[in-house]
Formats: structure tokens, sequence, C-alpha cells
């Protein structure tokens, strides 16, 4: 994908675009912001590291590693060059992906992006990365649904807080749950893990461990 937008940038801008530049004793991190547009590609197992530009060698910056995700990853036909692709088909976009982070804080969060369930949820996610927060995406069908969801929280991610977003239906009304697919989500999920609901317009914080520090506000 990042090979494919670049052509596509360098089509529209009449200018290759520029690969990302990597530095540290790693060669993964990169500083921000950046002075012009630039691509990079980040595979499952691979991490990079951004830190903001003059920050000493030794300051931490964010991590975001990739995590494979079960979903298809087309790319429509109408933004193939030709000769194209078959009638009713996608063009391959490599693998599709979830992303996990790690803040300076310690906070490290997962984000599903459109997966359906995998043990390696438990055993990468949960064990080696330690998951605080997690982004779950439970419109069914197209991916987990507000049961696959609420099970991979209770038994793979166990996390302090979880956020359910991408429902595919009005999820609330007023700031309340009123979508079938929301409702259930919350009736599932184990009460040990907080839920917080994503409201258009506003920003939530949380700490190191996972806790939303603002969400009373």
């Amino acid at each position: 994908m990042a090979d494919f937008l670049a052509r596509k940038i360098a089509d529209i801008r009449g200018a290759p675009t520029a690969g990302c530049p990597a530095s540290g004793a790693d060669s993964n991190e990169t500083a921000v912001p950046l002075t012009a547009p630039c691509t990079a590609s980040l595979r499952p197992g691979g991490t990079r590291i951004v830190k903001l530009v003059g920050a000493p060698q030794d300051t931490p910056g964010v991590s975001i590693a990739n995590f494979q995700a079960f979903h298809s990853n087309g790319i429509s036909s109408s933004l193939i060059d030709s000769p194209g692709v078959a009638p009713g088909t996608a063009g391959y976009g490599g693998n599709d992906g979830g992303a996990i982070f790690e803040f300076t804080n310690g906070l490290h969060v997962y984000c599903t992006a459109d997966t359906g369930l995998t043990g390696d949820m438990k055993t990468i996610v949960k064990d080696y990365y330690d998951v605080d927060l997690v982004v779950a995406n439970i419109g069914d069908m197209v991916c987990l649904g507000p049961r696959e969801g609420a099970y991979a929280v209770n038994e793979f991610l166990t996390p302090t807080t979880v956020i359910p977003e991408h429902i595919n239906e009005a999820a609330t009304l007023g700031g309340s749950p009123v979508g079938r697919r929301m409702r259930l989500f919350l009736q599932l999920v184990d009460k040990k893990t907080d839920v917080v609901i994503p409201l258009s317009g506003v920003t939530r914080a949380f700490d190191g461990r996972g806790r939303c520090v603002n969400c009373g506000k």
C-alpha cells in the first residue's frame, strides 16, 4: 500500500514521494513534524518509533507496531492502472492490519481494525504487548460483532478499558447507547473492564494503566 499510494501521489503532484527517513540505533525512528509528505511500510512484527524533532537520543518516543487483521484489503478497480483487473474484482492491497501503540506514559493501546477472532490476540497482543486499552471494531458481518468482540475482550485481551467503535449503526443518542450492537456489547463485556463510549467531538485521555482520566467531564 505504501508503494501504491506513493505512485498515486506522484501522479497528482508530478513528483515522486520520498520514503520516510529513519534513524536511531535500530533505524526505526522517525522525527515529527515532517517537513514533507513521505511513505513507509510497516508489516506485522515491525515497529516504528516517532519522536519530536530535536529530542535527545535517549528521549522515549511513541512506538507503533503492526498486528495482522483477518480482513480483505482490496483496491477499487477504478484506481487500478490499465489494463486493470477483471470486472467484479479488486486489486491486491496487501494484508490488512491493526496497530499497537505504546505511549510515553506507559499506556499500551490495541486498535483491532476490522478483523475476526484469533488466538494471537491472547498470546501476542496481551501476553507480549500487554495492552491496557482496546479500541474494538464491532460492526459485525465484515468484522467482529458485539458477541465476538466481547469474547475477545473478556477471554483474550482482558484490558483495563475498551472503546467500541465502527458499529455500522446509530450507536448513541444524546450520549446514551441506543444501538442494538452497542447495547449487546455493553451487556456482554466483563464488568472488570471499563467501557468508554465514543462521542462525536469529545477527546478522551488515559493514564499509563488505561484508566480514563477525563470521562467524568
